[in-house]
């Protein structure tokens, strides 16, 4: 549509220095807003968030977060056109641009007639706009091609609707005072009047600076864009129309702007703090700009953030405040102001914001919607002190039991809290022990502790211990009260019950005497047969004089047990020392507290002091045959059997000239004579003691080697003693000559010597031993190991592992020759390192294995052997005994 001369008209001159001033204070943020307007306008919403101008005039619009909404009608009142595709900077190319000389790889044929303007469609930002009254927005607008790219130095026509507001107040010329703007036949641009101009897509990129020194409020226009800014002296609607007059395409060569004009500022209220029970006044006050005009009959609508911290008060004039929720909608009144007051609900303190907005309403008159012109926040703070009160007992106990209660009380508020007091009933049935603070008034049946001032964050832990004293079930009620109208309550549910316990108390063994000056143990089992859990038992032990407690020595001990638990039993002892002879009688309570839960007696006869008979028992274990050039172990057990103890023993050892003594496990030969015709050692053992928990055995292994063949060989032991016993026992083995060599190089890995039998028979054999069981916590006690091959034929790579049970610790590993042996351990397995390469048919390997006892129990230990011609691992165990240390 071509457009007609409207007449001259009589407009004052401008600058051009005015008009870049001009042009710099408003076009970078009404680009942004109308990019903003763009896009919400095609998602349907009622309501559009824009900037929001700034009432003090101090600057066109404030900071973000503050908003301006634009309420529009749930249905369009006309079919908006589908978001065209973002159109490139003229300047990168464009098939319908003919003045572009970057035509290099298009695919429209170059030599078209059409003229560029023909076949492009107009663009203009923003497409809605608000604006404070006086103030001037900026349009900016092109034409895109049909390739996507800005044309440039193409006619545009702007005009304005006749039922708007406002007049335009220039127009972007970019050749404006260039004189090469004179010699090109470019679109004229001028302004033909007030509310209709001509304008033309720029040739280049131009930076309109807006007059000021700062570069953030800078904008860049385009290759192919233009501008127009607009202003109006009042409120209403300006509707402002671009259009290209050489675009054939009817439905996309124009575009309308809508501009909202609007007159009005506004103070929001400062934050306040108050305290609970207190209301806070939010005070707003709107006007409009010229002659700061009351703006009655506008709204302000205000919204808590966190309902639980404070909540709007019942208005006075339900008509001016309607409450919904945690929104309230006031009315401005005639003296420009929205009042609501906001109260904290019963008990709740804190701070939440307030989010207020100021709407100015739709008005026929200037065909102006609803519209949101500004939002901000303020911040309300209730402050009131609490009292937080927190107890912490048993759910169970027993009777004499002492209880521990724990209550805390704290001040979570943010004042103090004043005229505090704590305090505790003491039920009947309970009685009061102790407390971890002094309290300021105290009775049989209540403790109270005054506190007066409780600051802010505070809090006051308090201990108290009561005894029950019969069955029943309790409450243990705490309460605290303070100023102002504070208090808090907590209580503690107890069930005490009757314990029920089974004990028995009797001579280990069922020994009933024993002689003067011997010692005598007794068995403790005591049960708890109840459903409760027994904690802080105390057996107490009382003995007739004579009858003293073995390791201190007095009549009276005690033994204590932490826990017991429903069904288990726990097994104890006690040794004395029988001192008289005739009855004597011992005594055992279990405690609880200051109940008796059960009492047993028992009595024991000291007899008269026989004569004790001292006896030795000697023997010794031996293959009943071996191969010439094996190693075998004899072992030799030497026993006390009497009733003394053994001293100055002496053990010889005498042996036949075909075995020759090679390697002991005890350092303690102090002779070793090679005699003939045999050999001949001295074996010394330490003193051994007779009894139960003595140590009656001694153990010696030595080491043979088989020299020559013979039909029989003999070893005999003889033993004596400082106290004329003695014993002696023989052992006979039978020496063959060797069919099975050890290869050359045994630590190669071994092999088979010439002319060994092709089959394998017999089996890989460990033996496992204990000595000196049972034994007592903390000794060291030995294990002798025996890895023994039954084969025909020699092994290779015996392997050789230890399980060690919990309860004992090991202590030391070793062979026959005193050589310590390494070992490389797993959890609670130990793989003896290193592994032997080979071993003979008929050979064996002793080892003695030390280890110490850590808890009274019964443990099994296993050890377990293999090799390559047996792999599957041959095991054996044995069991200890280990007793406590006062036994």
């Amino acid at each position: 549509m071509m457009s007609t001369e409207q007449g001259q008209f009589d407009l004052q001159q401008r600058s051009e220095g005015t008009a870049r001033v001009l042009a710099r204070k408003w076009l970078a943020r009404l680009v942004l807003l109308g990019a903003a307007c763009c896009l919400l306008m095609n998602t349907g919403c009622q309501r559009i968030y824009l900037p929001r101008f700034d009432p003090t005039g101090a600057n066109v619009f404030l900071p973000f977060p503050n908003t301006t909404e634009l309420s529009l009608s749930s249905t369009p009142a006309f079919q908006q056109p589908a978001t065209p595709p973002p159109c490139l900077d003229g300047g990168e190319g464009g098939l319908c641009n003919l003045f572009n000389h970057k035509l290099v790889g298009h695919k429209h044929n170059l030599l078209s007639h059409k003229s560029p303007g023909k076949c492009g469609e107009i663009q203009l930002t923003p497409l809605r706009v608000v604006a404070p009254v006086g103030g001037e927005v900026v349009l900016l607008a092109g034409i895109c091609g049909e390739d996507g790219y800005l044309v440039k130095r193409e006619p545009l026509e702007w005009m304005l609707s006749p039922d708007s507001v406002g007049t335009f107040i220039e127009v972007g010329d970019d050749m404006k005072s260039r004189l090469i703007s004179t010699l090109r036949h470019a679109p004229k641009v001028e302004k033909l009047d007030v509310d209709f101009a001509r304008g033309r897509t720029s040739n280049g990129e131009t930076l309109i600076t807006r007059g000021t020194q700062r570069v953030d409020d800078d904008i860049q226009l385009k290759d192919g864009q233009t501008w127009l800014s607009i202003s109006s002296p009042s409120e209403g609607v300006s509707r402002v129309t671009v259009l290209a007059p050489e675009s054939e395409l009817w439905d996309q060569r124009r575009q309308t702007a809508t501009i909202y004009w609007v007159d009005a500022q506004w103070e929001f209220p400062q934050p306040q703090i108050a305290r609970s029970g207190d209301a806070i006044n939010l005070l707003t006050r709107v006007t409009k700009a010229e002659n700061l005009k009351p703006a009655a009959g506008w709204t302000v609508l205000y919204t808590i953030v966190d309902p639980s911290v404070a909540v709007f008060a019942p208005p006075a004039d339900p008509n001016a405040v309607k409450v919904s929720g945690n929104s309230a909608r006031v009315t401005v009144d005639a003296n420009g102001q929205a009042n609501v007051q906001i109260t904290a609900p019963p008990g709740s303190r804190g701070t939440t914001p307030v989010v207020i907005e100021v709407i100015r309403p739709a008005e026929p008159s200037d065909n102006l919607p609803e519209i949101l012109l500004g939002r901000g926040q303020t911040v309300v703070t209730f402050s009131s002190p609490g009292l937080a009160l927190q107890s912490f007992g048993p759910q169970a106990g027993i009777v004499g039991e002492q209880l521990t209660y724990s209550v805390t009380l704290a001040n979570p508020g943010d004042i103090d809290a004043e005229n505090v007091s704590l305090s505790m009933n003491i039920p009947a049935g309970m009685q009061f022990v102790t407390t971890s603070l002094q309290p300021t008034r105290q009775t049989p049946t209540q403790l109270v502790w005054d506190q007066g001032v409780l600051p802010a964050q505070r809090q006051v832990d308090v201990t108290i211990v009561l005894q029950a004293q019969q069955t029943g079930d309790y409450s243990v009620m705490f309460r605290s009260v303070g100023e102002p109208r504070l208090n808090a309550e907590s209580n503690v549910a107890t069930q005490i019950i009757q314990p029920s316990v089974d004990l028995k108390f009797a001579p280990a063994g069922g020994v009933a005497e024993a002689e003067t000056g011997s010692r005598i143990n007794f068995d403790i089992d005591v049960t708890n047969t109840g459903r409760q859990t027994l904690t802080d038992l105390v057996l107490m032990i009382e003995t007739d004089a004579g009858l003293p407690e073995a390791e201190k020595g007095a009549n009276a001990v005690e033994q204590r047990l932490s826990m017991l638990q429903p069904g288990q039993t726990i097994n104890s002892g006690v040794a004395f020392n029988i001192q008289r002879e005739g009855a004597l009688k011992a005594r055992i309570k279990i405690l609880s507290g200051n109940s008796v839960l059960a009492e047993r007696e028992a009595t024991v006869f000291g007899t008269p002091i026989k004569p004790k008979r001292p006896g030795v028992d000697v023997s010794i274990e031996f293959p009943e045959a071996v191969t010439v050039g094996s190693r075998t172990r004899a072992v030799i057990t030497v026993k006390n059997t009497g009733e003394t103890t053994l001293t100055g023993l002496s053990v010889a050892i005498n042996s036949d000239p075909a075995l020759r003594a090679i390697a002991t496990d005890s350092a303690n030969i102090p002779l070793i004579r090679q005699e003939v015709p045999g050999t001949r050692l001295i074996w010394t053992p330490q003193d051994m003691l007779a009894g139960t928990y003595g140590d009656t055995v001694s153990l010696l292994y030595v080491e043979y080697e088989a020299q020559s063949p013979v039909a029989q060989a003999a070893i005999l032991v003889q033993v004596a003693s400082r106290e004329n016993v003695q014993d002696q026992a023989q052992a006979t083995t039978r020496i063959t000559a060797s069919g099975l060599q050890p290869p050359p190089n045994i630590g190669g890995g071994g092999g088979i010597a010439p002319n060994t039998p092709q089959e394998r028979t017999g089996a890989l054999s460990i033996a496992l031993n204990d000595l000196g069981d049972p034994t007592i916590v903390g000794s060291v006690f030995r294990y002798p190991l025996t890895i023994r091959n039954g084969q025909n034929l020699g092994d290779n790579n015996i392997r050789v592992r230890l399980k060690v049970p919990q309860g004992i610790e090991l202590v030391q590993v070793s062979k026959l020759t005193g050589e310590p042996v390494t070992f490389i351990r797993n959890n609670d397995t130990y793989e003896l390192q290193p592994i032997e390469k080979f071993l003979p048919a008929g050979g064996s390997i002793d080892y003695i294995i030390e280890a110490r006892g850590l808890v009274p129990s019964n443990v099994e230990m296993a050890a377990a052997v293999s090799s390559d011609a047996r792999p599957d691992w041959v095991i054996d165990t044995e069991q200890t005994t280990i007793l406590p240390r006062n036994q």
